[in-house]
C-alpha cells in the first residue's frame, strides 16, 4: 500500500507512474469543470484555489448542489506540493471519474 510520502519515490524509481505537474492538474481540473458543467453527467462539482497559500479545494455533490442538504458530500483539499499535486490528480481521476486519456 503506497502512501503519501512515498509516491513521489515510488513513482520516480519504478517508472510506472508518471509524475504529474501543476500544469496536468490544471488541465485536468477545467476537463472536469467542462464535464461537470454540462448535461453530460448529473452532479455539482466546486474547485477552489487559494494561491496565497498555494492550497485546492475541491467538493463533490454526486446528487447534485440543489439536493445539498440529502446527499452525500465528498471533499479533499491539499497544499499544492508535488505530493498534493498527485495526490488531488488522482483524486479527481477517481472520484469525479474524469480521464484525461486522449
Amino acid at each position: 500500500m503506497l502512501v503519501a510520502n512515498s509516491i513521489k519515490p515510488f513513482a520516480t524509481n519504478t517508472g510506472i507512474i508518471k509524475m504529474k505537474t501543476l500544469q496536468d492538474l490544471f488541465e485536468l481540473q477545467g476537463k472536469a469543470v467542462q464535464k461537470y458543467s454540462t448535461s453530460e453527467v448529473y452532479g455539482d462539482v466546486f474547485f477552489s484555489y487559494s494561491g496565497h497559500v498555494n492550497q485546492m479545494d475541491v467538493t463533490y455533490y454526486p446528487l447534485g448542489w440543489d439536493k445539498k442538504d440529502e446527499a452525500t458530500k465528498y471533499e479533499f483539499t491539499t497544499y499544492l506540493t508535488d505530493e498534493g499535486i498527485q495526490a488531488m490528480y488522482w483524486w479527481i481521476i477517481v472520484n469525479l471519474r474524469v480521464t484525461n486519456r486522449k
